[in-house]
C-alpha cells in the first residue's frame, strides 16, 4: 500500500491539504479555533434567559402562585426585620470561665478541674487557669497527708 496521497483521494472530513509528495500522516490538520470564555459565558446567560421565560410563562398561566411565590419571601423578610426592630438592644457583660483540663493530662488533674469548676461560675476578668496542686487548695494537703501516712512505718506494720 502506497502511503502518498494520491489525486483523487480527498483529505478526511475536509481538512488538512495534501501535496502529491506529502506522505498522509505528514498533513496540515487546520486546528479547531478555542472557544473563548466571554462566548461560553453568553451561552449560558442565554439558556438562563430562555429558562426564565419558561418559568414565567409557566407562573403566567396561574396568577396566585405567582403572586405567593413572590410575596412569601417578601413577607417573610418583613416580619424578621420588625423582629429585630422591636427588640431591645442590650450589651451584656463578658463571661470568663475557668479553663477546663482535658483527660489526657492526668486522672488526678482531670478529677481536680472538674470539681473546682461545678458550677461552671461567670467571671468578669480572665481567671489564672487551674495548677496541679497549688499549695493553698485543699487537695493539696490530702495528698500531702496521704504521702505523710503511707511513709509512715507504723502504717506499713498495720
Amino acid at each position: 500500500m502506497d502511503l502518498v496521497h494520491t489525486e483523487n483521494s480527498h483529505p478526511p472530513n475536509g481538512f488538512g491539504s495534501y501535496s502529491a509528495s506529502q506522505p498522509i500522516w505528514s498533513s496540515t490538520v487546520i486546528p479547531k479555533p478555542r472557544v473563548r470564555r466571554q462566548w461560553r459565558l453568553c451561552r449560558y446567560v442565554r439558556i438562563y434567559r430562555i429558562l426564565l421565560w419558561k418559568n414565567w410563562l409557566i407562573r403566567r398561566r396561574s396568577p396566585v402562585l405567582l403572586i405567593a411565590e413572590l410575596l412569601f419571601p417578601l413577607l417573610f423578610v418583613l416580619i424578621l426585620a420588625a423582629f429585630r426592630l422591636h427588640t431591645p438592644v442590650y450589651n451584656e457583660p463578658a463571661c470568663h470561665v475557668q479553663s477546663q483540663s482535658m483527660p489526657s493530662m492526668g486522672l488526678l488533674h482531670y478529677v481536680q478541674s472538674m470539681l473546682c469548676n461545678f458550677n461552671y461560675t461567670c467571671h468578669e476578668e480572665d481567671p489564672l487557669p487551674l495548677t496541679l496542686l497549688q499549695p493553698e487548695s485543699s487537695l493539696f494537703y490530702l495528698v500531702r497527708n496521704i504521702t505523710a501516712l503511707m511513709e509512715d512505718e507504723e502504717v506499713h506494720r498495720l
